[in-house]
């Protein structure tokens, strides 16, 4: 696959129970520990995360793919503050899919 055809396969959908698997890679991830300053995590963090997020109406989390691979994930919150704005509280990418232009 060419750059151009990586970047139309390039989609994100909402965060359902069956990431905290990725989730839990993506995070453990030595290169991704490092650069977010982060600790290690247990997969069941994930599912109890993800769990919270959906019940948190001020937050949207999202899973970014590469055809149909999980690549990263970005986490928007401040959805409810009233003036229009919302905050990117995470952008993590598998050490594979950074530095693409994605």
């Amino acid at each position: 696959m060419d750059q151009e055809e990586a970047y139309r396969d390039i989609h994100i959908r909402e965060v359902c129970d069956g990431d905290a698997e990725f989730l839990y890679r993506l995070m453990n991830d030595p290169a991704v520990l490092e650069r977010l300053n982060e600790v290690p995590t247990e997969r069941e963090d994930w599912t109890g995360a993800i769990g919270e997020w959906a019940l948190d109406e001020d937050e949207e989390d999202y899973i970014v793919l590469c055809g149909d691979t999980p690549a990263g994930w970005l986490g928007v919150n401040g959805l409810l503050g009233g003036d229009g704005s919302a905050y990117l509280k995470m952008a993590a990418f598998l050490p594979e899919y950074q530095g693409q232009g994605y």
